[in-house]
């Protein structure tokens, strides 16, 4: 590697870890990127990372772009990834849920009670961005959505999996 992708590489480390720990409340070191800088769509970026035994993607679009929940399960499909845990922002558990409530509180002022499936819904219209989660596996290959051809492309091929054992 040469001095600038060195010294490339450990301001990249250094503002992933900075985002993860200021967004997430999450320590997360960045051990090896898999790959850094995907083009998800129209402003929005990926960066897919290896902390300890866990691999990450991170999903940063521009603050002038509204990105939602329902974009990243979007995108995160069409890279290949699957997901095990979407981490909330400021390690708020109930973010996804008083976000969800709040747009049904706003579409309709009048209404007392909703149902889950009220819930589930509003939840993925809530802003994600940036959004970080742990990635279960990887099939076959990491794509990046081409603008030009709006259709996903291979970046590289990875095949990652991660087994959980169950205890009887």
């Amino acid at each position: 590697m040469m001095q600038h992708e060195d010294e490339y590489d450990q301001f990249r480390r250094q503002e992933c870890k900075e985002i993860t720990t200021e967004m997430f409340h999450v320590d997360l070191p960045v051990d090896e990127f898999l790959c850094d800088d995907v083009e998800t769509g129209t402003g929005s970026y990926a960066t897919l990372f290896r902390s300890g035994k866990e691999v990450y993607a991170l999903l940063v679009a521009q603050p002038s772009a509204m990105q939602t929940m329902a974009d990243v399960q979007r995108i995160l499909k069409g890279m290949g990834l699957t997901v095990d845990k979407y981490m909330p922002p400021y390690a708020d558990p109930t973010y996804f849920y008083r976000q969800a409530a709040a747009l049904i509180k706003r579409r309709y002022p009048a209404r007392r009670c909703w149902t889950v499936e009220d819930l589930r819904y509003y939840s993925r219209q809530t802003a994600y961005s940036p959004a970080l989660v742990r990635v279960v596996a990887i099939d076959g290959a990491v794509r990046r959505y081409n603008a030009a051809g709006k259709s996903w492309q291979d970046v590289m091929e990875c095949s990652f999996r991660k087994v959980r054992v169950a205890y009887a």
